[in-house]
């Protein structure tokens, strides 16, 4: 009885034209473009985020709920755009890691 190696599952990748692109097929000028451009786009959806909860905060009623609402506020200003990427885009940490494995 032969046993089957369980396959690596791929990551992919979706341009903006819509094209797949499994991360272990991209260029690296590729690659580095889209950590590049994730990168750029992390502060401005972070300080989105921000303004978000501040609209909350204004909608708050309870002293608790706005005690709690800001403390988010204050965790996520002193948060790194970075951090904050890894947290919320999961491919992040694949485009990274393929990086990495290339030394780039």
């Amino acid at each position: 009885m032969t046993t089957t190696k369980p396959r690596k599952q791929t990551v992919v990748w979706t341009c903006k034209d819509g094209r797949k692109v499994r991360l272990c097929d991209m260029d690296d000028r590729h690659l580095l473009n889209c950590i590049a451009m994730l990168e750029r786009k992390a502060a401005a959806h972070l300080a989105s985020e921000i303004s978000a909860a501040y609209s909350c905060l204004c909608m708050m009623g309870g002293e608790m709920a706005q005690f709690y609402c800001e403390q988010d506020i204050e965790r996520m200003e002193t948060t790194d755009p970075i951090e904050f990427l890894a947290d919320t885009v999961p491919i992040y940490e694949h485009l990274i890691a393929e990086k990495e494995r290339r030394n780039l």
